[in-house]
C-alpha cells in the first residue's frame, strides 16, 4: 500500500495595489471629504424663512449703521421681491432718514449672503418719461448726481424746482405694509430697475407714481426707474 505524499500547497502572491492606484483611492477621499465641508459651510437662502432673513438683516444693519454717533438712530427692515415674485432684495429704512437696498445672493461661502448698496446719494425726485425734455438732479451742494433724456418732473416746489427725497420711494408712497417689489427691467438696450408695489395685477410704479403693464424688456424707453447706487457684485467690501 502506497503511502499518500504531503503536496506542498500553494498560495497566489498576495495584490498589493499599485502607486497609481493608491493615487487615485487619496484623491476620492479628498474630494469626499471637500464635499462634505462644503456642503455644511455653504448657507442657500432657501433655507431660511423670510422672517429669518429679516432678522438676520436687521441684527447686521444695526452693528453697520446704530453706531451712537447720531448720524442713525434706529432701522427698520423690509423684504423685496423680484418680477418672478421671489424674494431677492431688502430695504433698510434708516432713522431719521435714510435708506440702503440689499441684494440677497443664492448660495453663499467664506462671505457674506447679503450685499449692500450705498447710503450715500440717497437723493431722488418722482419724475415720467416724455419724449423731448431734459432733466438733471442736483444735491444741496449743487453738485449734479445725474442727467436724464426724455424726461420730465413730475413733483415741484414753489421755485419749480423738483421735491428731492432722502427716504425711499416705497416710505415715501406709504406703501411699507404692502408687497414690494424691485423690478428688472431693459429698455431700448439699457438696464434699470423699477420700485413698484403690486395691485390689481398691475404695478405701480412709485417714481411715476403710474400703473404699468410690466414687461422685462420692451424696445423703446416707457417707464421711469429708480437711480440709485447699488452694489450687486459678490465682493467682500459691499458685505453687509
Amino acid at each position: 500500500m502506497e503511502k499518500s505524499q504531503n503536496m506542498p500547497v500553494t498560495f497566489p502572491p498576495a495584490h498589493r495595489p499599485s502607486g497609481l492606484r493608491k493615487f487615485f483611492v487619496f484623491v476620492l477621499f479628498v474630494v469626499l471629504i471637500v464635499s462634505i465641508a462644503v456642503s455644511v459651510l455653504v448657507e442657500h437662502s432657501d433655507d431660511f424663512t423670510t422672517e429669518e432673513h429679516v432678522a438676520r438683516v436687521t441684527a447686521l444693519a444695526k452693528k453697520r449703521y446704530i453706531k451712537g454717533d447720531g448720524k442713525y438712530t434706529d432701522l427698520q427692515v423690509y423684504p423685496i421681491y423680484n418680477q418672478d415674485d421671489k424674494l431677492q432684495y431688502f430695504l433698510i429704512e434708516l432713522e431719521p432718514v435714510g435708506y440702503v437696498f440689499v441684494y440677497m445672493r443664492p448660495n453663499n461661502i467664506f462671505s457674506s449672503m447679503y450685499l449692500r448698496g450705498s447710503d450715500k446719494h440717497m437723493l431722488w425726485a418722482r419724475y415720467a418719461v416724455e419724449k423731448g425734455s431734459f432733466i438733471g438732479l442736483k444735491d444741496e451742494n449743487g453738485k449734479t448726481l445725474w442727467w436724464l433724456d426724455n424726461a420730465r418732473w413730475t413733483e415741484l416746489d414753489e421755485n419749480n424746482e423738483p421735491i428731492k427725497y432722502y427716504s425711499s420711494p416705497y416710505k415715501v408712497a406709504n406703501v411699507l405694509n404692502e408687497k414690494m417689489y424691485l423690478l428688472d427691467v431693459k429698455q431700448k438696450g439699457t438696464r434699470g430697475t423699477i420700485a413698484a408695489v403690486k395691485r390689481d395685477g398691475k404695478y405701480l410704479n412709485l417714481v411715476s407714481m403710474e400703473y404699468i403693464d410690466y414687461q422685462e424688456e420692451v424696445d423703446e424707453r416707457l417707464w421711469s426707474t429708480f437711480i440709485f447706487s447699488s452694489h450687486t457684485a459678490p465682493k467682500s467690501m459691499f458685505n453687509l
